[in-house]
């Protein structure tokens, strides 16, 4: 079977960079915020008393705050307690780079510690502290939140009241600490609802993401392709929706891996056999097919446009580890011969334009056609 991935990636738009890895790991989180809707399904717990309607507008308003308290951190990454590494050494390899952008999670963690170490009363919120103290030291690695002060104050600085706190600690007499906010009557009772007990899924949790309240089996089925393509704009926005609803014809949807803003469509929910992976990243799309049976419609990639054409004109990747490998293809088109991995390979669409998506819906089924070929003759 076909198998795509997708993935953003800068392009032609004005895109956001920052000096230090913790500044664009928020900046991602920020463009990867969406509109809370007026009417979505709502766990009934996760109400907490309040009616759907007034829910929803708290959460509108809880969500805006936090973007606001996102934008801060870009522009006073230290004043949040931030290490700041300069981007230009980000590497999974450089513990100090990658802590730098992990440290991004602590606001949304901090308020996911706040949350489930107290309990609702009147508005307000009453952690115990010892509770809180034993949460926050449950969180692994990367979640767990240090240089808590400084968020405290960020905190207060953006209209939450905190009692029992100088301005530098927790006092240390008390047993508890009370959090409120005044500006917005339901606004602690909404956080309080969606942190407390939700399972969270890393970049959609961080983002913020409304749907993490609703039971999956509740959301309509188009639901994941909606909210990715909140995500786009333009041309690319078009292409894979277009690209998407092809997909759903074919009764192959995706689910959110909660992970890097990615999707999987699966061919095969019983066995998560992937079909797509989506990636996204600075509001840009890039889709890449790993066409494993290539070799058996050349004839028909003779005959597309050019622009189609230069997807898979490629230079040889394939490193001959083995002689015996099975993913090693060999290919002719146009007169060239192509050698590459079918394993570490994806053909990268060249152009988005829409006048092009009949030609790689057909490549899809040439695909799919190919594959059920080869499972029928073993």
């Amino acid at each position: 079977m076909a198998h795509l991935l997708l993935k953003l990636k800068a392009g032609d738009i004005q895109v956001k960079k920052h000096k230090y890895c913790c500044q664009n790991r928020v900046q991602s989180y920020i463009d990867h915020m969406i509109d809370v809707p007026d009417d979505f399904s709502i766990i009934s717990e996760k109400l907490q008393g309040l009616n759907k309607s007034d829910f929803i507008v708290g959460l509108k308003s809880l969500t805006e705050l936090i973007k606001k308290l996102y934008e801060n951190m870009i522009l006073d990454p230290e004043g949040f307690g931030l290490p700041c590494v300069e981007d230009i050494h980000y590497s999974p390899f450089n513990p100090k780079a990658a802590e730098s952008g992990n440290s991004s999670y602590r606001l949304i963690m901090f308020l996911y510690v706040l949350a489930n170490s107290g309990i609702l009363e009147n508005d307000k919120l009453i952690i115990d502290k010892k509770k809180y103290q034993e949460t926050n030291k449950k969180q692994k690695g990367m979640f767990k939140v240090s240089n808590t002060t400084y968020i405290f104050n960020k905190l207060s600085d953006f209209g939450f009241e905190i009692e029992n706190f100088n301005g530098k600690t927790l006092d240390k007499k008390c047993d508890n600490f009370t959090i409120s906010y005044k500006k917005h009557k339901n606004l602690i009772t909404v956080l309080y609802g969606y942190m407390k007990d939700v399972q969270i899924q890393r970049e959609p949790f961080m983002s913020f993401h409304y749907y993490l309240l609703s039971n999956p089996e509740d959301l309509p089925k188009n639901h994941i392709q909606n909210i990715f393509s909140e995500y786009f704009h333009g041309k690319e926005k078009d292409f894979y929706i277009e690209l998407s609803n092809f997909l759903s014809e074919l009764n192959i949807y995706p689910k959110y891996n909660g992970y890097a803003f990615s999707i999987d469509y699966l061919a095969n929910p019983k066995v998560k056999q992937l079909f797509i992976r989506c990636f996204s990243d600075y509001r840009k799309i890039s889709i890449n097919l790993k066409l494993n049976f290539i070799d058996t419609y050349t004839e028909y990639l003779s005959t597309c446009p050019e622009n189609v054409k230069q997807t898979f004109k490629i230079k040889s990747n394939c490193n001959f580890c083995q002689e015996s490998c099975v993913c090693r293809r060999i290919w002719s088109f146009e007169g060239i011969t192509y050698t590459f991995c079918t394993h570490s390979y994806n053909f990268e669409i060249a152009d988005y334009n829409l006048k092009y998506i009949n030609y790689y819906k057909q490549i899809i089924k040439y695909e799919i056609e190919a594959r059920k070929n080869a499972k029928n003759k073993k």
